[in-house]
């Protein structure tokens, strides 16, 4: 089965790996180089983000038998082009599940502006709240928190895209901090006490998001955290094994499909 699959992270790998082994053609598409850490070898790899047009071209060139959105739960403008060309083209369009998780104890905002409100009330003046929600965000919060005088530090990718929408957003050089994927809880815990943090903010990224390690590391330390949620769960959403049941369910009826027509002719 020739499949088409939108990820760029740990969940969309795993994935692809499976469908792999079970003799799956994959093309992975990832929205830049460095995603390519992603793309598991005997993967085609689709480097680049892609407008509805973009999508329209490829899937008119390529007879992909199915599509999957495998993306980051945040990905929202990403995730609604790709589905939306699948379905234009008449592509079967399934959807890779992240489960939300929110620990007990944490602040769940509906948006950043909500988070940022949250968190101005749970410190005091000059209280550093660490910002640990990538940087499509940073936009709204920096600004909206350095009006009520709270010192930040952010953690992004360390890469050029990433840093520099970082300083775009109004952060300084010391204010950022670069790393490559979720830390552990150690790592967590040890970058928060060496910023001061009073205040931790995230994204209801889930468990390949290290929502764990966030929430032991801001209970270790007895401080607030405050967790951003997802526009909504996607009902539809399937996790690994399901997907991986369903597309074998449908192999087996298109292959009883194409017995009963050559059937029919002879």
């Amino acid at each position: 089965m020739k499949t088409l699959l939108l990820g760029g992270n740990a969940s969309a790998k795993r994935l692809a790996e499976a469908l792999l082994k079970e003799g799956h053609e994959v093309t992975l598409s990832v929205a830049s180089s460095e995603g390519l850490t992603t793309v598991p070898p005997g993967a085609r790899a689709l480097v680049g983000r892609r407008d509805k047009r973009l999508w329209m071209e490829l899937l008119q060139e390529e007879a992909f038998d199915v599509a999957i959105d495998g993306a980051h739960p945040f990905a929202f403008e990403a995730k609604e082009i790709f589905r939306t060309a699948a379905k234009e083209n008449g592509l079967r369009c399934l959807a890779l599940q992240r489960p939300s998780l929110v620990p007990p104890g944490a602040l769940l905002a509906s948006g950043p502006e909500e988070a940022a409100e949250a968190a101005t009330a749970r410190t005091g003046e000059g209280g550093l709240v660490f910002l640990a929600v990538g940087v499509k965000l940073l936009d709204i919060l920096v600004p909206l928190l350095r009006r009520k005088r709270r010192p930040l530090r952010a953690r992004v990718l360390p890469t050029e895209e990433s840093l520099a929408r970082a300083r775009r957003a109004g952060l300084e050089p010391p204010e950022i901090v670069a790393l490559w994927g979720a830390p552990g809880k150690q790592l967590e815990q040890a970058i928060l006490a060496e910023s001061r943090a009073t205040c931790l903010l995230c994204k209801d990224s889930g468990r390949e998001g290290g929502m764990e390690a966030k929430a032991e590391a801001a209970a270790a330390l007895s401080i607030p955290l405050i967790v951003i949620a997802r526009r909504q769960d996607d009902p539809g959403a399937l996790d690994d094994g399901t997907l991986l049941e369903k597309l074998r369910q449908g192999e087996t009826e298109n292959i009883k499909g194409r017995s009963q027509k050559g059937e029919k002719r002879s």
